[in-house]
């Protein structure tokens, strides 16, 4: 009986090692599946938000892009940070892994910001947007039921 029960396990394990291999490998297959389309897969950025009484604080790791390749849009109460990595043409490489996509993020702002004094910086792959506040010192909306 041991026997069959480690054949079955070898034979689950197996499988699931074959399902995990294709899983990885999909980014590189799609455009063999589809020649001649352009394939985007989306990544959101990672974000750090800060509200202090008289600014909001937004920080996006975006590594590895230029200034020119990152959108940054306030709608709504609506921040959206967005862009697409250049494709380099191939330049005789050897073996190439990093990817080039694109990244999409809208995040809800905790305030009521001034979007005309609106101040981004980008340096060293992490963009910082500072928004001031329409109403300095009110922290975000709070609602309890009572």
């Amino acid at each position: 009986m041991n026997n069959i029960f480690f054949k079955e396990m070898h034979r689950v394990k197996k499988r699931m090692d074959d399902a995990l291999d294709h899983f990885l490998d999909a980014p590189k297959l799609l455009p063999k599946l589809y020649p001649g389309k352009e394939i985007e897969l989306f990544h959101n950025p990672m974000i750090d938000v800060v509200e202090k009484a008289n600014i909001v604080v937004v920080k996006a790791e975006l590594p590895g892009l230029t200034k020119n390749e990152i959108h940054i849009g306030i709608k709504n109460g609506m921040l959206e940070i967005k862009g697409q990595r250049r494709l380099e043409e191939n330049k005789g490489y050897l073996m190439q892994e990093r990817s080039y996509t694109g990244f999409h993020r809208l995040l809800q702002l905790p305030a009521a910001v001034k979007v005309e004094n609106a101040d981004s910086k980008y340096e060293h792959g992490i963009l910082t947007v500072t928004l001031p506040k329409k109403h300095p010192g009110i922290k975000s909306l709070e609602h309890k039921t009572k």
